[in-house]
């Protein structure tokens, strides 16, 4: 970085860049001095939906039961429930938070998912 610069949501700057200017959300910019290359590139990051992350949940949880492992106790929500049980670990695909039980499934499953989805202890949940 050259200069004071703003640098939008999700952007990136490759290795030995120089940025001289703001760099835009979610744009990749590379070079001396750094430029735009986000239509050679493509975006870094990709906009995905409630539906489409709660679809691919249930894939990962599909996936997790075809191992063995028994997947009953834990749910794939949108939103949280008004009543949540206490033996079930509930994983919100909306704001990536999961009820933290300490389950053997849930421990399970989180290292099932782990590297390809991340998610957080809900607080007071």
């Amino acid at each position: 970085m050259v200069s004071p610069i703003h640098a939008g949501a999700q952007s990136m700057a490759m290795l030995g860049s120089v940025v001289t200017r703001d760099m835009k959300p979610n744009h990749i910019y590379a070079g001396v001095p750094a430029t735009d290359m986000t239509e050679r590139l493509g975006n870094q990051y990709r906009s995905v939906t409630v539906d489409e992350k709660f679809a691919a949940l249930q894939r990962e949880l599909e996936a997790f039961a075809a191992k063995g492992n028994d997947p009953s106790s834990i749910k794939i929500v949108k939103d949280w429930p008004s009543k949540m049980e206490r033996d079930i670990t509930y994983f919100n695909v909306a704001t990536r938070e999961y009820t933290k039980r300490l389950s053997d499934a849930e421990i399970a499953f989180m290292l099932h998912l782990l590297v390809k989805i991340k998610f957080y202890p809900a607080i007071g949940k």
